[in-house]
């Protein structure tokens, strides 16, 4: 009888510590709101040069566009040029573009800023968080994100056709109806993409 009660406590040990391995989420698990149709993480975003703002609240008032990208990345660079000349040309209270500087000091983004002439507004990821929280492992990668705060497209890598398809994004979200108030007659062709080499 003894031995049968040290067989069943190890059973139920290994079946315990087996279940509690199995449950934990692997590196690779995709972390809630990275996905399309999810509601995204509550995270604070450092502006530069301003005050930190927090998603959550800047998606209750706008359709949120985020840019992650790094200096040394020859895409994001022309990610980065497309976006600037999108948010220039396509003006809207009701939509809020903002590139996402992972992991470099405030240093090298501002002299980066500065190069390139970028009128965006600029937010520092300084330790990864915020592109860890929208699984932002290929870098330049897009994310739309809508007025519920629901995670609606992402666009990962370089793609010169991203002004158009974030205009049909905005056009699904906004019902087809225009809020660009730039006053300019928009169309993706007004806006400088350059094609990789």
């Amino acid at each position: 009888m003894p031995k049968l009660l040290a067989v069943v406590a190890v059973a139920c040990t290994l079946l315990l510590w087996g279940g509690v391995v199995a449950s934990e989420p692997t590196q690779d698990a995709p972390q809630p709101g990275s996905r399309p149709g999810e509601l995204v993480p509550d995270i604070a975003l450092a502006m530069l040069g301003d005050d930190p703002i927090r998603l959550t609240d800047l998606c209750a008032r706008k359709v949120v566009v985020l840019t992650f990208w790094e200096s040394w990345c020859r895409e994001c660079r022309l990610k980065l040029r497309m976006l600037d000349s999108l948010a220039s040309n396509y003006k809207s209270p009701e939509v809020a573009l903002i590139a996402v500087n992972v992991q470099e000091d405030k240093a090298t983004v501002r002299r980066f800023v500065s190069e390139n002439k970028l009128n965006l507004p600029v937010a520092l990821d300084r330790d990864g968080s915020a592109g860890k929280a929208f699984g932002a492992e290929e870098l330049p990668m897009v994310v739309l994100i809508d007025k519920g705060g629901i995670l609606r497209t992402i666009h990962e890598g370089y793609d010169y056709r991203l002004a158009s398809k974030l205009l049909d994004d905005f056009d699904t979200i906004f019902g087809g109806h225009d809020v660009n108030a730039s006053g300019k007659d928009f169309s993706p062709g007004n806006v400088t993409a350059d094609k990789p080499d």
